[in-house]
């Protein structure tokens, strides 16, 4: 476990003074964190930026698998955007381990909701 002191990860550090500070909780075999973006996370005027999007799904699927005592990074993460999402709205990203319990150790982020 990381130090207090270098722990600032950009999406679940309550110490990090820009970071998202996710809050993750676990239902069954689903990993889940909720976010209410706000102005600061946009991109164009009124919408999300899509990296902060990506980032909820990319956290989600890490915690999945590290709070289940696997070590993981991402190696490779396809998204395909539907439509664009409004500041304000309450956000869930949620993500379920498939294939094995060992390598190749996968997660999968159904979206955001």
């Amino acid at each position: 476990m990381l130090q207090k002191a270098v722990h600032m990860c950009f999406a679940c550090s309550p110490d990090n003074p820009i970071g998202l500070k996710l809050v993750f909780e676990d239902e069954g075999e689903v990993c889940r964190t909720r976010f209410v973006p706000g102005v600061e996370h946009q991109g164009w005027t009124g919408r999300i930026h899509g990296g902060i999007l990506v980032t909820l799904l990319d956290e989600t699927m890490a915690q999945l698998l590290y709070r289940r005592g696997q070590t993981a990074v991402t190696a490779e993460l396809t998204v395909r955007f539907k439509r664009p999402v409004p500041v304000g709205r309450t956000l869930v990203a949620e993500a379920r381990q498939v294939g094995g319990a060992r390598p190749p150790d996968r997660s999968r982020g159904p979206g955001i909701f």
